[in-house]
């Protein structure tokens, strides 16, 4: 029976050092990614995060690519400012055609 109790202690006490082996194992092999700048987060396989880099990397050069091209829109928008005489004209016909719709008597629509 002693000798039993002495074999489960013995296992356990191998757990225990598997354990804490495969810790230090994990954290060395981080440390030496980390130094290479493949920095991993717990729990995901580096391949995962280097295509979760990689994606964000893309994303972030196409805004960067849609925030430049807002700006030199908005530039030469700016630089050539508004055409108030064209814009003054139209509302001044689009004026002009409602006043004349409502002089036309409803008898001269018919025609």
């Amino acid at each position: 029976m002693n000798h039993w109790l002495r074999f489960r202690v013995a296992a356990q006490g191998f757990t225990l050092l598997a354990i804490c082996t495969y810790g230090f194992a994990v954290r060395h092999q981080r440390a030496k990614a980390k130094e290479a700048g493949e920095e991993t987060a717990p729990f995901m396989q580096p391949a995962t995060v280097r295509q979760q880099a990689k994606e964000k990397e893309e994303f972030e050069k196409r805004l960067q690519e849609a925030v430049n091209t807002e700006k030199q829109e908005y530039a030469q928008k700016e630089s050539k400012g508004p055409d108030w005489k064209a814009a003054w004209k139209e509302g001044l016909l689009k004026k002009n055609r409602e006043n004349d719709e409502k002089r036309i008597k409803p008898t001269d629509r018919t025609h």
